[in-house]
């Protein structure tokens, strides 16, 4: 039987193994016909249970710029470079926003919405002039916030679309571990270590194979995800077969294995769009921005699934979908 502290320790080990995966999927070669881009990611926490001390680990590494500052002002006038260069931003605490004005919380996230989106950012605004930019800005995002200001701010994110391009994780300590941490804080023990990554050059992108058979094997998850959110299901699947590529390229191949999606399938199932304690509402911020997400999109499914995936992918839905039809009807028997 696994204790309370066990599945502590392998929290925290399980999220510094996805942020690994999420800083690789900046390298791995996307098709942007099929609308890829990599993973940006947000995790969600009570406070005081060591969110920043798990991404800290890694902030020093190449292609990663922490950003203290959060206005698109900001951004546009200090980190202009690293935009063009298509930086992963590293926000330790988007909270920073809770004590701006709405309408400059609101031209962040819209800021930030296109820069880690496939198209990216097209056209800056200095005082309502607007300025088309001959290349445009793209990069990715990795954050941290806590539980309560997730919920303040989660109506803005959502009905922009933002949190839809966003892979959400969160977790939650016991009391007695908040204890612990706040004692090794106060002695200055615990310290975590830098994980310095081996990642290629800024701007490099790899190609990275996956076999058909092994994407149809992540269908049934992004399908059950769709599910609880209307319209995740593709999304999940395009950021699962991401990660399957991402984690290939952490370990130096080229081509994606089964163990590599069966990881990634395990760490979906227990920490996607789950934030301990705020289950309910985080489901329903996601469904509003994946409501968004669709009210601003243009193309059609088919865009963004290859056809071979997508003809595979709907014979399996309907699998699933009979089953559970099946098993409702047996259900019913019972009952009468």
């Amino acid at each position: 039987m696994v204790t309370a502290a066990e599945k502590e320790l392998r929290q925290r080990e399980d999220i510094t193994e996805i942020l690994r995966y999420v800083i690789y999927s900046d390298y791995v070669a996307l098709d942007e016909s099929l609308k890829e881009f990599p993973l940006s990611i947000i995790i969600v926490a009570p406070v005081g249970q060591g969110k920043t001390s798990i991404t800290d680990q890694y902030k020093d590494n190449t292609g990663i710029r922490e950003v203290s500052k959060v206005t698109e002002y900001a951004l546009l006038h200090e980190f202009m470079d690293d935009l063009k260069r298509g930086m992963r931003l590293y926000y330790p605490d988007f909270v920073n926003t809770g004590n701006m004005k709405e309408e400059t919380v609101a031209s962040i996230i819209s800021f930030l919405k296109d820069y880690i989106n496939w198209d990216g950012v097209k056209t800056i605004s200095y005082f309502n002039t607007h300025i088309p930019l001959q290349h445009p800005l793209k990069g990715s995002l990795m954050a941290t916030m806590a539980s309560r200001d997730f919920l303040r701010m989660s109506k803005g994110m959502a009905s922009s679309g933002f949190l839809s391009r966003i892979f959400l994780v969160g977790y939650h300590y016991r009391r007695e571990k908040i204890i612990e941490i706040m004692t090794n804080y106060a002695y200055g023990r615990g310290a975590w270590d830098t994980i310095k990554l081996p990642l290629p050059e800024i701007g490099t992108k790899i190609e990275i194979t996956m076999d058909s058979g092994l994407i149809k094997e992540l269908i049934p998850l992004a399908y059950k995800l769709g599910q609880k959110i209307e319209g995740y299901h593709i999304r999940a699947l395009q950021q699962m077969t991401l990660m399957s590529k991402a984690r290939a390229l952490s370990e130096n191949r080229t081509e994606v294995s089964q163990g590599d999606t069966e990881r990634v399938l395990q760490l979906y199932s227990d920490y996607a769009v789950k934030v301990p304690g705020l289950d309910k509402e985080v489901t329903q911020i996601m469904r509003e921005a994946m409501k968004a997400a669709q009210a601003e999109a243009t193309g059609e499914v088919s865009e963004v699934v290859p056809k071979a995936i997508k003809a595979e992918a709907e014979k399996i839905i309907s699998g699933l979908r009979s089953s559970e039809m099946t098993e409702g009807s047996s259900n019913n028997a019972d009952q009468r």
